[in-house]
């Protein structure tokens, strides 16, 4: 019973660490369409720049997470961390 338990346990951390790792693709992608409408003439700069050291942490928060799943998994995903390379 106790390796059952451990299994619902690493499979809810995994949920866990992949519905915090979509919401953070979720603000990036916001972000991302901010930046392709942002007008550079007519634009909140005070706007922009809040977004921007946002995104830091968000990157930051990113990474941490992935690294996470991919230390729990044991495979490393290339891929989710190509989709946000700065």
């Amino acid at each position: 019973m106790p390796d059952n338990v451990s299994d619902n346990e690493s499979v809810e951390n995994l949920r866990k660490l992949r519905l915090k790792r979509g919401q953070i693709k979720s603000q990036l992608t916001r972000l991302s369409t901010f930046l392709t409408t942002f007008d550079l003439s007519t634009g909140n700069y005070q706007q922009l720049e809040a977004r921007l050291e946002k995104t830091v942490d968000s990157l930051e928060f990113f990474n941490d997470t992935q690294n996470e799943l991919e230390y729990i998994t044991g495979v490393i995903e290339d891929q989710e961390r190509e989709e946000f390379l700065i």
